[in-house]
């Protein structure tokens, strides 16, 4: 399909199903973000029953997760970079199944805060990755809506996590927590690596593979216009950032986001 502006011909962005499902799979990723960060309003007064902590170790307790979550996104940005988001996507089932399971088993409070402590840790991973390869492998017309989707996961999550909590133990929320990320790590090894990650490391037959696989069809056009981009971008450092030109809009950009973050 093609629209005429200006007597130009614009071709418009195809999305194949594939896509849909490589987006709806990363997203599985928020799902369980938005179950770690719920799940001790809704299993807190159980455990408290169990382990009779006082209301000082009850706070700390529920705040491990935002320490290991600060941590796991340093260290997930670090491997999307290195590595690749695919293989962050996937490796994040590691801490995620290490944090929920010791939760499960727990005995006493120094584990619990350690598996809440491990389970942050890939919540952290998880927020750097997810949204990262939803908006490269997405076409510019569909991009909004298919980054919209970890929001909609984490939503669901954290209904799901109190929905649970009305009757169910919360050993068993925890093991339940594994699933969404375990679920994606499976499905990610159907799926292509992001194909802006693949240019930026040199490999443009990989990439315009993992382009044409995501569409569906031959994307050549659009593989072109992600070269060019990709080529842009390299001559782009951080020094760029500390230009007056552009310290303003990072200034806002940033700014918005500390905001809205600290508003809760």
């Amino acid at each position: 399909n093609a629209e005429y502006m200006g007597g130009n011909v614009l071709q418009k962005s195809h999305m194949s199903w594939v896509t849909i499902f490589a987006a709806v799979t990363a997203s599985l990723q928020g799902f369980g973000l938005g179950m770690a960060v719920v799940f001790t309003s809704s299993a807190n007064d159980a455990i408290k029953a169990e382990m009779f902590w006082t209301p000082f170790e009850e706070s700390v307790f529920s705040s491990l997760v935002c320490i290991g979550a600060m941590i796991g996104a340093l260290f997930g940005g670090s491997v999307c970079a290195r590595s690749g988001r695919k293989f962050t996507l996937i490796v994040i089932l590691i801490p995620s199944l290490l944090g929920w399971g010791l939760i499960a088993i727990a005995s006493n409070y120094d584990v619990l805060c350690l598996g809440r402590l491990v389970s942050g840790f890939a919540v952290g991973m998880a927020s750097a990755a997810t949204p990262l390869y939803i908006s490269e492998i997405s076409d510019n017309d569909h991009r909004g809506q298919l980054g919209a989707l970890t929001q909609l996961q984490i939503t669901l999550g954290i209904l799901l996590t109190y929905v649970l909590g009305l009757g169910v133990s919360w050993r068993v929320i925890a093991l339940l927590s594994m699933v969404p990320s375990a679920l994606c790590t499976l499905l990610m090894f159907a799926l292509p690596e992001s194909p802006a990650w693949l240019l930026s490391k040199k490999q443009p037959e990989e990439a315009k593979r993992a382009l044409d696989q995501l569409r569906g069809l031959d994307s050549q056009a659009e593989f072109d216009q992600l070269k060019a981009d990709s080529d842009a971008n390299a001559h782009i450092s951080h020094e760029h950032f500390l230009h007056k030109r552009y310290r303003k809009p990072v200034t806002i950009a940033l700014g918005l986001m500390v905001l809205q973050q600290f508003s809760g």
